[in-house]
């Protein structure tokens, strides 16, 4: 793995040529056929749905932080911040 990171870093465009698929684009393997499923999407310009992988109790969690992150962020606006921009 090394001497492909040494390699690649000498030679950045030899990256982009092993990264490219049978039609141009790049997109990276890993082996996974899920992450190769999300990569080969964004190739294609394509927004892969990120939760694909993921049950619905995590969905349902997942929403819940970002949500209460929301709330902490709006919280922790400070109040002349507040008043300038809202």
């Amino acid at each position: 793995m090394e001497f492909y990171e040494d390699y690649f870093e000498k030679n950045p465009v030899e990256a982009i040529k092993a990264g490219k698929d049978k039609d141009g684009n790049i997109q990276f393997v890993t082996g996974d056929p899920l992450i190769d499923r999300w990569e080969e999407q964004i190739a294609k310009g394509i927004m892969p749905d990120l939760t694909e992988g993921m049950t619905s109790e995590e969905i349902l969690k997942l929403k819940e932080e970002r949500e209460a992150a929301k709330s902490k962020k709006q919280k922790d606006v400070s109040p002349l911040w507040r008043r300038k921009h809202w």
